[in-house]
């Protein structure tokens, strides 16, 4: 999928952005700090899944003074051998309601969003996909479990129902949660193993990217699923049925798993700098671009805001090498004073300029 026009009002200082056309390649954003950049980014973002990377509060969103915000984007299949029958999508978002259209209709939630448009961000906040809590790494794992397994969806919500049931059980404490061991590990070890799969799919493309981004280490990704996978996930929500009992929540199962990441042989999220968390977080990122491409023969939208932060000239360079090899459309953010003012080489592509809540194209067109 590529995105190829985008239409914003009244999200944060962008107030009336009309319709603008992406270089299905290459698009670099440009202008001074606090001009509205990031935000360009984030309404691609909200477009693809109806929530930001940067907040989850409406009014934070909402330009100032205003009642709502709206985004429109034109979506376009862009596989091979595939005939492009484009599609659009549009968001009205008020301090109370989220609508979600496609094509004019309604769409139902969030999860009906997605598949439509793949997008991931890289951000300033991405070194907490490995210095943050284990919930980060089990969002990246499972957004592409989500993108290539059709029947994750359908496991998932049957995971989290049962979840919901036997907590609410736990909290009450005179009702008996036991009765939803059995779904709950049911749904559970279906997604434990949509998990595992995914991840021996993905590490040779892993691999192929920390080698060119972080050559002078050695990058090891392990699965903790959450439980004792030799007793079973039903045997042991029984033996932590006490601890669960004592916290009013099931301490046990997927959604406690953990994605563990070492370098040399040491954990990423005692060692690695924030300019190796940088690159990990890019090698992770990119590594899922890539798969999600070859299994699906679809591309994707990759945001990259502020690409040159925290990365000497000789990591930039190796970063600019790795995504020259990528099929995905690329939004890349830059200061307006930065070396890179124009598409690097190697990329065909067009540049915008952000100025005072205001979108330009400047090159490119």
């Amino acid at each position: 999928m590529r995105l190829a026009s985008l239409e914003v009002r009244n999200l944060r200082c962008l107030r009336e952005v009309p319709e603008l056309l992406p270089h299905p390649e290459f698009n670099l954003i440009t202008g001074p700090n606090a001009a509205g950049k990031t935000t360009f980014l984030e309404a691609i973002d909200l477009l693809a899944r109806g929530r930001s990377f940067r907040s989850h509060q409406p009014k934070e969103l909402i330009a100032k003074g205003e009642k709502e915000y709206l985004l429109r984007g034109q979506v376009e299949p862009a596989g091979r051998g595939k005939e492009p029958t484009p599609f659009t999508l549009s968001q009205r978002r008020t301090t109370e309601k989220l609508e979600l259209r496609c094509d004019g209709e309604a769409v139902k939630g969030l999860s009906e969003i997605a598949p439509r448009l793949a997008v991931q961000a890289i951000h300033p906040d991405s070194h907490a996909l490995v210095h943050g809590p284990p919930a980060r790494r089990r969002a990246w794992l499972d957004w592409g479990v989500f993108h290539v397994e059709p029947e994750y969806r359908r496991n998932w919500a049957s995971y989290q129902r049962a979840l919901k049931q036997r907590n609410a059980a736990l909290k009450n404490r005179s009702q008996d949660p036991t009765p939803w061991d059995h779904p709950l590990a049911e749904a559970g070890e279906i997604l434990t193993a949509m998990r595992r799969s995914y991840l021996e799919e993905i590490r040779d493309p892993l691999e192929g990217f920390a080698q060119i981004l972080l050559p002078e280490k050695n990058l090891k990704i392990n699965y903790l699923p959450g439980y004792d996978e030799s007793a079973g996930l039903e045997e042991s929500l029984v033996a932590g049925l006490a601890s669960s009992r004592e916290s009013g929540q099931t301490t046990t199962g997927p959604h406690r798993a953990e994605l563990a990441l070492a370098l040399d042989g040491m954990p990423a999220t005692r060692i690695a700098s924030r300019g190796q968390s940088k690159l990990l977080s890019c090698c992770l990122l990119l590594a899922q671009v890539a798969l999600f491409q070859e299994l699906r023969d679809e591309s994707c939208v990759l945001l990259f805001d502020d690409l040159s932060a925290e990365l000497d000239g000789r990591h930039l360079g190796l970063l600019l090498e790795a995504l020259s090899g990528s099929e995905a459309q690329l939004f890349v953010t830059r200061v307006q004073d930065d070396p890179l003012s124009a598409s690097p080489q190697g990329f065909e592509g067009r540049v915008f300029h952000v100025e005072q809540g205001s979108v330009s194209l400047t090159s490119g067109g």
